[in-house]
């Protein structure tokens, strides 16, 4: 049955403050990784330029004392390889110069989900839905449900391919050693089953180069190993290294950095230092991200330790607990991203002063100017919203009066705006109004107007506008501070 383990909300709050502990440790070693690596590519890169510009090229054959100690490009091809033979399986043997053995057990595969208690805890359910071929690498010995426990490793059985010793082999008139076969076996391998016919005892092959303890016609059980075997050809190498008698040892530039330069198939010293230079970049490109990673997570260790006391609340505490650990997550992906491009900037700085100044200098110029237009922005709109708080009595005043009688002149007031000069209203083309200009003549601040030409002036009627026909009598109405007209 599945295997049950409970996290109460104490344990749980231990373990969130020991991540906090270790979050400030990696904090800590995020800076260092960041900049060591940028001083790590800068002296890789100068030393590959000083080799490249050293490197001469030398032949195969004959062996040329004169190159003893310098730096050297060869382009050979690998003969007389010997026969390698497996240390477990004596009948098994390829004549290669990379052999591999692969060894895997069929066992239980363990899964797990975590569902929160209702109390601030986790309950963590166990089990094994599936099984599959694990290699010892990664072997899966230490489940916990009863029904995932897999037998031990038969410690009789090899675990992993055994690379070293090397066969013996010729490369024109030199040797390659350890120095060369080390990073040679892993650049572009491409090895390839071979089938293996000869019986083993208690092992079955299935003429695909794999060897198995299931019998013919059954299916694997749980402990059952099966063991498959590959070969890696290689006929021509081309090499970058220091001559030492016949074979080889690595080159140590001025800034430190020991190499040797492999690769298969026949290439250039040219390509060679190419290729070890965009290694260089990807290799500095991908501890940048470790660091920002680092940093990152060690944030969000320090900072989320304090959202598990969010979890003992009531009803929704979970819910209120993991939306603010997002959160935190999201917050502290902008912090980690500028703390890590600072650190490298300042890694330049020290490293690079004529790269690394003039872009910290543009950095600096570019920080100072956006700052300065933010605050000019910020002051701006603060002005604005102070005048639309001044105007908006008034024009709530003006809103509310117009939306129940005409609007009408008033007087020059003390405190009050200084209002446009209105037209002469009614209309001139309306026989049925007064041409006295409205506002009335008399009122002070107005300017005296003439009737229009074609009708007599007429005494403004009492009660403005007059009750004729098509005009309805509207009342005026009373605001006070304002003089009231009839």
């Amino acid at each position: 049955m599945p295997y049950v383990e409970h996290t109460s909300w104490s344990q749980r709050v231990v373990n969130s403050w020991g991540g906090a502990a270790i979050g400030v440790l990696l904090f800590c070693g995020s800076f260092a990784i960041l900049g060591w690596n940028e001083g790590r590519a800068v002296k890789t890169y100068h030393d590959l330029v000083q080799g490249e510009k050293n490197t001469i090229d030398a032949p195969c054959t004959p062996l040329n004392p004169a190159n003893e100690g310098k730096l050297i490009h060869l382009t050979c091809n690998v003969t007389d390889i010997g026969t390698i033979t497996d240390s477990f399986f004596p009948d098994v043997s390829a004549q290669t110069l990379f052999f591999y053995r692969r060894v895997e057990m069929f066992q239980h595969h363990e899964v797990s989900r975590t569902e929160d208690d209702g109390s601030g805890g986790k309950t963590t359910i166990y089990s094994c839905p599936t099984m599959r071929w694990n290699s010892y690498a990664s072997n899966e010995n230490a489940n916990k449900a009863a029904e995932c426990v897999n037998p031990p490793w038969d410690t009789n059985l090899p675990s992993e391919t055994p690379r070293k010793p090397y066969p013996s082999s010729s490369f024109g008139a030199f040797t390659l050693n350890n120095i060369i076969l080390d990073p040679l076996s892993s650049r572009n391998a491409n090895p390839k089953a071979f089938p293996v016919a000869t019986p083993q005892t208690n092992w079955y092959p299935d003429g695909t180069g794999v060897l198995t303890s299931v019998a013919p016609g059954n299916f694997p059980q749980v402990g059952n190993y099966r063991v498959s075997f590959q070969k890696d050809d290689v006929d021509v190498v081309s090499l970058v290294a220091t001559q030492k008698g016949n074979t080889f040892e690595k080159h140590t530039g001025s800034s430190g950095t020991s190499y040797v330069l492999v690769g298969r198939g026949a290439k250039s010293s040219h390509t060679l230092y190419k290729e070890a230079q965009d290694e260089n970049e990807t290799l500095t490109w991908v501890l940048r991200f470790v660091g920002f990673f680092l940093m990152w997570l060690s944030l969000f260790l320090v900072l989320s330790a304090w959202t598990i006391f969010m979890d003992v609340l009531p009803c929704c505490g979970a819910c209120l607990g993991d939306a603010l650990r997002s959160l935190v997550c999201c917050l502290t992906l902008p912090i980690a991203l500028t703390l890590s491009c600072w650190t490298i900037a300042i890694a330049w700085l020290i490293y690079r002063p004529l790269i690394g100044g003039p872009l910290f200098a543009a950095g600096c110029v570019a920080a100072g100017v956006g700052y300065y237009f933010f605050r000019k922005h910020r002051k701006s709109g603060k002005a604005n919203i102070s005048g639309d708080n001044e105007t908006a009595p008034l024009m709530q005043g003006s809103s509310s009066t117009a939306s129940t009688v005409p609007v009408v002149a008033q007087p020059v007031s003390s405190g009050y705006p200084q209002q446009q000069q209105q037209q002469p209203y009614p209309p001139a083309n309306n026989p049925y109004a007064s041409q006295q200009a409205y506002p009335p003549s008399t009122a002070p601040g107005y300017p005296e107007q003439q009737p229009a030409q074609g009708y007599p002036a007429q005494e403004p009627a009492q009660g403005y506008p007059p009750q004729q026909q098509g005009y309805p009598q509207q009342q005026q109405p009373s605001q006070p501070g304002y003089p009231q007209y009839q």
